[in-house]
């Protein structure tokens, strides 16, 4: 089946993977390649850096901060307050931008 999504890779797939999981209060709905593929009904998915492309690759490394990363994902939320307080408390780190209204997004 073909579904149509935005995708991470991932160094560490299980971690981001229950990351993904408690941030989105949602389990992945494949059934096949669950090792290295997890595909949430929001239309977002990860996947495994293979271990012998992921020494050759830049994705290897990746910053710190998605910052410094091409891709974005972007949620909509009723409470963006809110939300910032349970995705911390899950140990996601924010950034606060100077320029943008705190309750739109950080």
């Amino acid at each position: 089946m073909q579904r149509k999504c935005s995708m991470r890779y991932a160094r560490d797939f299980p971690k981001m993977t229950k990351f993904y999981e408690k941030m989105l209060d949602a389990m992945p709905v494949n059934t096949e390649w669950i090792d290295s593929w997890a595909f949430f009904e929001t239309g977002l998915a990860v996947h495994a850096i293979p271990r012998d492309h992921a020494r050759d690759s830049e994705q290897a490394s990746f910053p710190e901060t998605s910052e410094k990363r091409l891709g974005k994902l972007i949620f909509i939320v009723e409470n963006v307050e809110a939300e910032r307080t349970r995705l911390e408390g899950m140990a996601a780190s924010m950034l606060p931008r100077q320029w943008q209204e705190p309750t739109r997004a950080r």
